[in-house]
């Protein structure tokens, strides 16, 4: 099962917030407040609930309402709020409201019905001229409409909501009109599309989601740049440690295929005793043990005869020879041919050159990261994104190997086909 991370919560919440702000569609808020002459629509005192608590509203959007905006009329600039009445039949002449204090008359946003007599762009071009500062409309969409070359030139929002809402809308303004003394009525306020309800909510979803999308990348770009540091610290540690090993081995074995050009003899204990008693020069050679099995030597077998002339048990000898050490085991005189000899000596120096070069390499990476103070955050902080100047010299300083960190492992001391190749 994939685990989820905060990393792949990132898209879907910058997706949340593009939606939210670029693809929300407009809305109307309406709620019922408490008027008088001295009244200000933003601190007007709104309806309590049966608990005592302010009434947050009604928000009509494209989902509950089929809220959508009349073709061909401007977006709300910002959010238009005023006070919702009843023109009456727009066709024949507008009603003037009766109930809306003389201070609030420049603030009024009117809710108008489709009728059949004339178009619904005559309509709201009738209440525009009355005053209002906004329209909403509802009906069946039934109501033919001017055509566009005669339109007349609305500069007010127009929104449309469906005939049931519009109907509890209409009611409602009904109902306070007719009690007396109603101090009652309907604020509406209409939102663009690319807004929601609370200005400063946009504002604060387009600064959180710039942050978010921000932090998102650096911490892609920091865990990007410490995987890279921890590979080469780990490459170069590697590095050195082969190096290290290999440069200090004096010890070297043979390959099967040398052990081969070797002589052999087969052993007899008289002649043996006929050579040393004849060559007192070679009596130290002679022995009736093998030295590295310390079994006793039988007439009859074969026995490997190194360049010291000294004689072991084929299967003794060559296992120590390709396993162990190229040297012999008693006198330590190394049995590898001059010509394999002379070319794993240059390889020896190649490998000390190389071991060198990573020394320097890894103690200047050493001091830098050893550099204190708060001078160099900074500059440590640089390196770490690749701008700052050590980043670059350890770079540098790699590149002479052929980005090859691992060129030390072709030295033919440990594994056997090595000597193949120099064979």
């Amino acid at each position: 099962m994939t685990r989820f991370t905060p990393a792949k919560f990132f898209p879907f919440l910058l997706l949340f917030i593009f939606c939210a702000t670029v693809l929300a569609g407009p809305t109307l808020h309406e709620d019922t407040i408490y008027v008088s002459d001295a009244t200000d629509l933003n601190s007007a005192p709104v309806e309590k609930t049966a608990d005592g608590k302010p009434s947050e509203g009604v928000d009509y959007t494209e989902d509950n309402a089929n809220l959508q905006q009349l073709v061909d009329t401007p977006e709300p600039s910002g959010n238009v709020k005023g006070l919702l009445y009843n023109p009456g039949n727009a066709c024949t002449g507008v009603t003037p409201p009766t109930n809306i204090p003389k201070s609030l008359m420049n603030q009024r946003i009117a809710l108008i019905e489709q009728s059949s007599s004339c178009s619904i762009y005559d309509q709201i071009n009738a209440v525009q001229n009355d005053g209002v500062i906004g329209a909403v409309y509802y009906g069946d969409g039934t109501t033919p409409t001017t055509p566009t070359s005669s339109k007349p030139s609305i500069k007010i929002p127009v929104f449309k909501i469906n005939k049931e809402k519009g109907d509890n809308l209409m009611n409602k303004l009904k109902e306070f009109a007719a009690t007396e003394g109603s101090t009652k009525m309907v604020r509406v306020i209409m939102l663009p599309s690319s807004g929601s309800f609370g200005g400063g909510w946009q504002i604060a979803i387009i600064v959180i989601g710039a942050i978010l999308a921000a932090s998102f990348l650096v911490s892609v770009l920091i865990h990007c740049r410490l995987y890279q540091l921890r590979r080469r610290e780990r490459n170069l540690m590697i590095a050195q440690h082969e190096a290290n090993v290999n440069s200090k081995l004096k010890v070297f074995t043979l390959e099967k295929s040398v052990l081969k050009t070797f002589p052999t003899k087969v052993y007899s204990k008289q002649l043996d005793r006929s050579v040393a008693t004849s060559d007192s020069s070679k009596s130290a050679t002679i022995s009736e043990v093998c030295s590295i099995c310390l079994e006793e030597l039988v007439d009859g077998e074969t026995l490997r005869e190194l360049p010291c002339s000294h004689l072991y048990h084929m299967e003794c000898v060559d296992k120590w020879l390709t396993t162990k050490s190229s040297h012999c085991p008693l006198c330590k005189q190394d049995a590898t041919p001059p010509e394999i000899a002379e070319k794993r000596e240059k390889k020896y120096a190649h490998a000390i050159q190389v071991q060198d070069r990573l020394n320097n390499i890894y103690d200047t990476s050493n001091e830098t990261r050893n550099t204190g103070g708060s001078s160099s955050t900074f500059s440590r902080i640089l390196d770490m994104f690749g701008y700052g100047g050590s980043g670059r010299e350890s770079q540098s300083r790699v590149r002479p190997t052929g980005g090859n960190l691992f060129a030390i492992q072709e030295l033919p001391p440990v594994h056997h086909d090595n000597l193949n190749r120099i064979v």
